[in-house]
């Protein structure tokens, strides 16, 4: 491999499960996913596959991405209209 990954993460500035939720059920190009195995585009959001208990200690607000085979500027546009969609704390 002679360059960088389609993997990182990012965090929202919010807190909110429901927004963080809303915001990945609304992408059209990444599907939910916990494997990095696939050709898609896949996010996986630290929230939804954590126990209550644990919130507190964990970020629940990271979410992980992996870029797949679409077009950069098409996944780059559906990540700006997820973010739109949510309330994000300042």
């Amino acid at each position: 491999m002679s360059s960088g990954s389609g993997l990182f993460s990012f965090q929202l500035k919010t807190k909110n499960v429901s927004e963080i939720e809303k915001f990945c059920e609304s992408l059209k190009y990444f599907q939910i996913a916990v494997s990095w195995g696939g050709y898609e585009s896949l996010i996986f959001p630290v929230c939804a596959y954590i126990e209550r208990e644990e919130a507190a200690e964990l970020p629940i607000n990271l979410l992980r991405i992996s870029v797949g085979l679409e077009d950069a500027d098409t996944l780059i546009e559906d990540l700006k209209c997820g973010l739109d969609r949510i309330e994000l704390a300042v």
